[in-house]
């Protein structure tokens, strides 16, 4: 249920912040930190949580960005990379910040690198584009991370089985 709502809160709120910032190189990636913020609600049912990112980021490109299968696919390898990161480091804040930092930047570069090769978008918009992602992603995600703690804790649902 958490998941569920999780999931449509960070769409509604994409779709805010699209609508707001419309036009600029600014992009939320909202989607993307709950994505990260996620993972632990799966109990180490990787498959599960796998589908879940390919299925958000068909959705992303489905509703934001029109290229199909290019978010889907970046969705899943990093919720590959957020599983690796979960399974070998403690689950916390600090954690959480860190990795939500090293990923923005690897979605942004990759995207980055895809549409510079194809001749959509200009390699200089990219500094401006991961320093707008980061800043906002950071307050978010700090918000939500103990939002979900809170609501975890006492709801008493687990959050890694």
């Amino acid at each position: 249920m958490i998941i569920l709502v999780v999931s449509i809160i960070s769409f509604i709120l994409e779709y805010v912040f699209n609508c707001f910032f419309h036009g600029s190189i600014f992009v939320p990636l909202v989607i993307l930190t709950s994505i990260i913020l996620l993972e632990p609600y799966f109990c180490k049912d990787r498959k599960k949580y796998f589908i879940f990112c390919f299925v958000i980021g068909f959705l992303y490109d489905l509703i934001y960005s029109g290229n199909y299968f290019l978010d889907s696919g970046l969705f899943l390898l990093i919720g590959v990379i957020v599983c690796y990161i979960n399974g070998n480091m403690s689950n916390n804040f600090f954690v959480f910040l860190i990795e939500l930092l090293f990923l923005i930047i690897f979605y942004r570069v990759s995207s980055f690198c895809i549409f510079f090769v194809n001749g959509f978008i200009p390699f200089s918009l990219l500094f401006r584009s991961i320093y707008c992602s980061l800043l906002l992603n950071v307050i978010y995600g700090g918000f939500m991370y103990f939002i979900l703690y809170f609501v975890s804790k006492g709801l008493h649902i687990k959050r890694i089985c």
